[in-house]
């Protein structure tokens, strides 16, 4: 599945990044967004009543909140995705992410390559490196907190 968040839901977009979906998010979209937008077999998340109204196929986002939001899509399109799929894409890019290369000595401090070697994934749009650190942890405490359990 994937999907185009409007202006009024980015975190729900990371969010949706996390859990491996691929998910175009943008802070502005022109006037008479959706029309025009290549839409490429996407579902349209939007929090305004008028835009999924004229756009077959959207879902409106009722919630305020980032995890009342992903359940909201989670009933409304069944998705749960694996644990083997979460992680899987640049949260900032939304780019797959790619094993990383050995040469990473000016991005990732030395101790993060020893550790976690072979774990390490490049956004090869962005360049970020991600690897499976503290933040990583709390992100997976969140997830499960919104019904997303990692095991």
């Amino acid at each position: 599945m994937r999907f185009v968040a409007d202006c009024m839901l980015g975190s729900l977009a990371k969010w949706l990044r996390v859990l491996g979906f691929d998910t175009i998010y943008q802070r502005s979209y022109g006037p008479g967004f959706p029309a025009g937008f290549p839409m490429d077999d996407r579902i349209l998340l939007s929090r305004r009543q008028a835009r999924v109204a004229s756009h077959p196929g959207a879902v409106l986002i009722r919630a305020e909140r980032t995890g009342p939001q992903l359940m909201e899509v989670r009933e409304s399109l069944g998705i749960d995705p694996p644990p083997s799929q979460w992680f899987s894409r640049c949260i900032r890019c939304n780019a797959p992410l790619e094993p990383a290369p050995d040469n990473l000595s000016e991005t990732v401090p030395d101790y993060v390559q020893a550790i976690h070697h072979g774990a390490i994934r490049f956004c090869p749009v962005c360049r970020r490196c991600f690897w499976p650190g503290t933040h990583r942890e709390r992100m997976l405490a969140q997830l499960a907190d919104w019904g997303f359990p990692a095991g």
